[in-house]
């Protein structure tokens, strides 16, 4: 979106960042010193070209715009993974080790080796790097590193969750990572290191589908289910001065920090936090099961802390739809309001994407501003039925059914019988106001909060450690991973009595049970 002035201040950003990361690919590793000094002299040239009128803005998508990837080549479909799971199943012969299955104790250690299909993960994630010479550790391997060190150590640094392991009475932990038992071999930090920063976009995605594929097949998320949108912010550990600015000619200022990627941004008012906050917002697509009312995350993107909701949901709406996910009713809050963008959604995949009524919204007249309900006319005092959408005029209609055959109404000569109201943020959303349902349709973005706790203070997603986008991206997928094996396992859900009837239904943890993981 283009400010007063006309300038792109996501292009301008994304072009200096793309510069920095061109000119110095290893700026991370760099002494702030020396990022300080490059940051300014690229802030100082954006700055002169800007004030000349001789900036030059590449070519941007938008999701580069949003400093994301666009959506790569090789992401494997629901139904094409399912394929490569069975084909996998039928034609790769296991070998199975029964002294080192003994070893596992832990039921959610247990279900995870259960399902963790080595030559599939192997094939999914090794990069084309990776020859005969090179494969001291393969990727399964250091991937079951990676989920034991999220679900158990998300507190330990990679050196010392290395050396933790490296230890041979930590047998049940060699055991799930396939480390022998009798030698202390182990990967080096560094190597895990690589492994996450290898990861690209393709195969992080490919990950979640994988998963993805056995979660939609457990049985753990019934029939009747909607799909929610919301974001929540995750802070990262880097200073929050600024390393560089450019000052835009409306007075605003773009701020450059020592993780390229990431941004400042506003959180939700919290008693124990700043308001400003360095880092970025995780934007998750979920699924909730209407029946228990519990939210799974499914796919997240994470961007610069700055970004509004809006832009960043359709990237992640094209990746859900690349995957094979059926999305029909996709709720969220005010963030995600825009008129244009949901009637697009409807016309071009018949998404209702359901956002409560924005106060600001203009009020059409003859309608009832507490329940939705539409008259002919202001004069009018008989109710109207809502019929549907017209797809060709692109509005709502609504008949009246009085029967004007009849001289009951004062105005049947004059009355048209039907209206047609526009698609907008108001009342007149994708679902009118005045259907019945829609009110709980609206708390249900509400379930979004419960996953994005369990993430971030159950799943090892915060206090975060690390820096730049990717990392940052890779962790987030882990986090989700083991939230999703937490689920499969059982270990997700404990019963709740309901007060009102003998049933019982699952609620989700709060808190890790004790003992179990």
């Amino acid at each position: 979106m283009k400010n007063k002035t006309g300038l792109d201040k996501k292009a301008i950003r994304a072009a200096i960042v793309r510069q920095l990361k061109s000119s110095y690919p290893n700026f991370s590793r760099l002494s702030r010193k020396e990022k300080k000094r490059v940051v300014r002299e690229a802030c100082s040239a954006a700055q002169r070209e800007l004030e000349g009128g001789t900036l030059a803005l590449p070519a941007l998508s938008g999701a580069e715009r949003l400093g994301l990837e666009d959506l790569p080549a090789g992401v494997l479909t629901l139904e094409q993974m399912a394929k490569q799971v069975e084909s996998f199943k039928t034609h790769v012969l296991r070998f199975r080790q029964p002294d080192r299955r003994r070893q596992i104790a832990a039921p959610l250690l247990r279900v995870m080796d259960d399902l963790l299909d080595d030559p599939l993960l192997n094939t999914l994630l090794a990069p084309a790097s990776l020859t005969p010479s090179k494969r001291a550790w393969m990727p399964a391997q250091l991937l079951r590193m990676e989920l034991l060190h999220t679900a158990r150590f998300p507190s330990f640094s990679y050196r010392a969750f290395c050396a933790y392991v490296a230890s041979l009475k930590r047998k049940e932990e060699r055991a799930f990572c396939g480390l022998s038992l009798r030698q202390d071999a182990t990967p080096h930090h560094a190597t895990l290191s690589a492994f996450r920063r290898s990861l690209t976009f393709a195969m992080r995605v490919n990950l979640m589908v994988w998963l993805l594929h056995h979660f939609l097949r457990s049985g753990r998320i019934g029939d009747r289910v909607v799909h929610a949108l919301d974001s929540t912010d995750l802070a990262v550990p880097v200073n929050s001065y600024p390393l560089g600015e450019v000052e835009l000619p409306d007075g605003t200022k773009l701020r450059m920090f020592a993780d390229l990627d990431c941004d400042c941004g506003r959180r939700r008012a919290k008693r124990d936090r700043a308001v400003r906050f360095v880092g970025y917002r995780i934007h998750t697509l979920c699924v909730v099961d209407v029946e228990t009312g519990v939210a799974f995350p499914l796919l997240s993107l994470p961007a610069a802390a700055n970004h509004h909701d809006l832009p960043v949901m359709e990237p992640l709406l094209a990746l859900a739809l690349a995957i094979g996910l059926e999305l029909k009713v996709l709720v969220a809050d005010e963030g995600y309001a825009s008129a244009p963008v949901q009637e697009r959604l409807r016309r071009e995949h018949g998404i209702l994407l359901v956002t409560p009524p924005e106060k600001k919204a203009l009020r059409p007249e003859a309608v009832n501003l507490g329940t939705g309900t539409v008259f002919c006319h202001s004069a009018c005092e008989t109710p109207m039925r809502y019929l549907g959408f017209d797809d060709e005029d692109g509005e709502h209609v609504f008949r009246c059914d009085l029967d004007h055959a009849d001289l009951s109404c004062p105005f049947a000569a004059s009355c048209p019988r039907e209206r047609g109201l526009p698609l907008d943020t108001g009342l007149f959303g994708p679902i009118p106001a005045c259907v019945p349902g829609v009110e709980p349709l609206h708390d249900l973005r509400k379930l979004c909060e419960r996953p994005f706790n369990l993430l971030k203070h159950v799943d090892g997603l915060e206090p975060c450690h690390l820096v730049r986008q990717p990392s940052v991206a890779a962790q987030v997928v882990f986090s989700q991973l083991v939230g999703l094996f937490k689920v499969l396992a059982g270990l997700r859900s404990v019963p709740r009595a309901d007060a009102q009837s003998a049933t019982v239904q699952p609620q989700q943890e709060v808190l890790p049970l004790a003992g179990v993981v």
